[in-house]
């Protein structure tokens, strides 16, 4: 009895670790530090404010500095969402597409406290900023709208006082969690079963 009783709590521990690593290895990418988050080419296309893109959790000492992409062509609105370890806050973020070109966009950057933005309109090779003294650590959100046509952005994080953008763990999705609340009862019921044999 005892025998299976070790069995049993094996084969729980050996699921539980095998869901964790199949859920972690899912969401999360091993990028170096400072890294590019490339919407549109290397991740997918981000979502809207009603439902944003997390920003990935990186390997420990590592920080997202840059985010590419577009806002277009199925939307015209990309935020990304991400946890700011506090200080102060500098954002810079430059319509790449080519002067003379169509296409404007503007920019919000949502925080615990309240809402900048939007931005005045940038055209095409304009840039503009945030710079505030000092942010609490906390969930962000920064919302990209184009005015017209789909304009290319880059968008720069720093900090002048160490603060750094720091990715969020993304919420399992109700399968997974089904899944595993499934295979716990069934090893519940199991150990029951051996007991009362």
């Amino acid at each position: 009895m005892k025998n299976c009783q070790i069995k049993l709590l094996l084969l729980m521990l050996a699921l539980c670790v095998s869901l964790s690593m199949f859920h972690s290895n899912a969401n999360a990418i091993m990028i170096y530090t400072g890294s590019t988050y490339d919407e549109g080419s290397f991740y997918p296309d981000a979502g809207d404010l009603s439902n944003p893109t997390y920003l990935p959790v990186l390997s420990s000492g590592q920080w997202w500095s840059k985010i590419t992409g577009s806002v277009g062509p199925n939307d015209q609105v990309d935020a990304f969402t991400f946890y700011w370890s506090g200080g102060n806050f500098v954002l810079s973020i430059q319509n790449t597409a080519d002067p003379g070109s169509a296409g404007g966009l503007r920019f919000s950057v949502y925080t615990p406290m309240y809402t900048w933005g939007p931005s005045p309109e940038l055209k095409p090779g304009d840039s503009n900023g945030l710079n505030a003294t000092y942010f609490q650590p906390g969930d962000y959100t920064l919302a990209i709208v184009y005015d017209s046509a789909d304009p290319p952005y880059v968008v720069d994080f720093g900090s002048d006082d160490g603060g750094l953008v720091l990715g969020l763990p993304t919420v399992p999705e109700p399968s997974t969690l089904i899944f595993f609340g499934g295979g716990l009862l069934g090893l519940v019921a199991a150990k029951f079963k051996f007991w009362k044999a």
